[in-house]
């Protein structure tokens, strides 16, 4: 096998040559692509998930992917929910969506300014990664011997960069100026999944990395026709950039993971009030305490009302919710329309939109507890049971 990648390595080390005599470059980048070449070599290149694909059946490929991966990527809160939550997810994401990467030593994974497509995840050894500047040789050749900063399991870039920073970082410089060594467990580059974006900083492989790829039009071809996956991913979205825009721009860095540590936590539930499905409880709750008649004609209006708090819950959110959300409308009222009533609503109808809220409300729990929703539609039965109408 390694005299195999070695023969492999040195007809590409003679194309190159060919190549660079056609089209000369500078000696200092012909310099950096002989000494990939040269690096490369010493390594055998490791299998890839395609390869073990057609040395296995589906069922057993299937098996191995969702075991392998989903351990690497269970770290990641809102996936590992999802995983346990819809065992099909796991093996979607594991087989369908998630691409395995190998990088030689020292192979630079990306640059400040360039635009970002894949979400990575650490899988075996480690990344360096800067958020001003570069990654210095020495830094590549003795990342044990560097001032580099490993992260703790479930933190990320800004919580360690928080008022109190642990003692064995504490310097004059800004802990951007800091090199970070990110192992398996941690992530890159989330927001891609949920907004442009692009590299702020460069990450670099260790000796030799392999890392998880993760874009967003995988994540969403994997979750098209799921309206529960697809509601709880458009939760976790919308929370995620309200974070990420309360975020000072001179702090921003392509390794926060929102969230999922100590300050992250408090950060959301800071942010909790400004999201868009507390507005939308909200508006709710409103309505019934100040709902003291119960007549046909103020439950036609409160629902009207219900159903502008249920448009807020779904703006821009995958065609899959807003059909879900839209069931308990069926044949009674398009209220994406708002057109008229179809027929006259019955009290069975409007639990059938309480619960249907409620399930919404309960998966954003990030967002309002347990209690609070359903304390909500405890207000609301309440209101149902003095209104006059035939069950």
């Amino acid at each position: 096998d390694i005299r195999r990648v070695q023969r492999q390595q040195g007809e590409a080390y003679c194309q190159l040559s060919d190549f660079l005599e056609t089209f000369p470059v500078s000696w200092t980048l012909e310099r950096q692509l002989k000494n990939y070449l040269k690096q490369t070599v010493k390594r055998v290149t490791l299998p890839s998930k395609r390869e073990m694909a057609t040395l296995l059946p589906d069922m057993l490929h299937g098996q191995l992917c969702s075991e392998a991966l989903g351990a690497i990527v269970s770290p990641h809160q809102m996936f590992k929910g999802l995983m346990e939550k819809y065992p099909s997810f796991q093996r979607d994401l594991c087989v369908k969506g998630l691409e395995d990467w190998t990088l030689a030593p020292d192979e630079v994974l990306f640059s400040a300014g360039l635009s970002c497509q894949n979400m990575l995840f650490v899988a075996f050894n480690f990344v360096l990664y800067k958020r001003q500047g570069v990654v210095m040789q020495e830094e590549r050749s003795r990342p044990s011997k560097v001032k580099t900063w490993t992260l703790r399991h479930g933190q990320s870039w800004n919580s360690q960069a928080s008022p109190t920073p642990p003692p064995e970082v504490v310097s004059s410089k800004r802990e951007t100026d800091f090199t970070l060594r990110i192992k398996p467990g941690h992530w890159l580059c989330e927001p891609c999944l949920w907004t442009d974006w692009r590299y702020l900083g460069q990450a670099v492989a260790g000796s030799s990395a392999s890392l998880l790829c993760l874009n967003q039009s995988q994540l969403l071809h994997i979750t098209a026709g799921h309206a529960d996956i697809s509601a709880e991913l458009v939760i976790h979205a919308r929370l995620f950039l309200n974070a990420l825009n309360d975020i000072p721009v001179e702090e921003l860095s392509d390794v926060q993971c929102l969230g999922f540590d100590g300050h992250g936590r408090a950060r959301w539930q800071q942010n909790a009030h400004k999201d868009y499905t507390r507005k939308a409880a909200g508006q709710v709750k409103g309505l019934l305490d100040h709902n003291n008649l119960p007549t046909d004609l103020q439950l036609h209006r409160y629902m009207r009302e219900l159903v502008k708090a249920l448009g807020i819950l779904i703006r821009g959110a995958p065609e899959g919710l807003r059909r879900e959300v839209a069931k308990p409308f069926e044949g009674v009222w398009d209220f994406q329309d708002n057109s008229p009533l179809a027929t006259p609503l019955k009290v069975e109808h409007l639990v059938f939109v309480l619960e249907s809220l409620e399930s919404l409300l309960l998966a954003g729990r990030e967002v309002m507890g347990e209690v609070a929703v359903r304390e909500i539609n405890y207000d609301a039965r309440r209101l149902i049971a003095r209104t006059p109408l035939a069950k």
